[in-house]
């Protein structure tokens, strides 16, 4: 489902008036990724002042790799992005029937898109 409201809206305007600093990552704090996207497919709309992407990524977990709590307490996919100029319209994970819920499902924080492990795990358990 698409809406016309942005989904991380209040979050663009509130790093909009106040921009997060940037931040350091040093190599040696690198840690392989719990989740690894095999696929990633793009749709692009080029409209007179703007352009709609549609993404679909193809995610699966790295087995090589215990999955625990990530950035947030969460363990989930880590999806960074800038807010201030995406808008995010609308989100789904393939076998999840209802519609996702903020801060249940996935989590919008200042530069990151989290969705949880466990949304992650509930729709490749109906895609098995």
């Amino acid at each position: 489902m698409t809406t016309s409201t942005p989904l991380n809206a209040a979050l663009a305007a509130e790093t909009k008036a106040n921009p997060p600093k940037p931040v350091e990552v040093i190599r040696s704090e690198y840690a392989p990724l719990k989740y690894v996207v095999s696929k990633v497919s793009l749709d692009f709309k080029l409209y007179t002042g703007r352009t709609l992407v549609e993404s679909v990524l193809t995610v699966s977990a790295n087995n090589d790799v215990q999955t625990g709590e990530s950035e947030g307490g969460e363990d989930g996919l880590v999806l960074d992005g800038e807010e201030a100029t995406v808008k995010l319209l609308a989100l789904s994970v393939d076998g999840c029937e209802a519609e996702l819920v903020a801060d249940k499902d996935y989590i919008l924080k200042p530069g990151k898109l989290i969705i949880k492990g466990d949304t992650l795990r509930q729709g490749a358990s109906k895609n098995e």
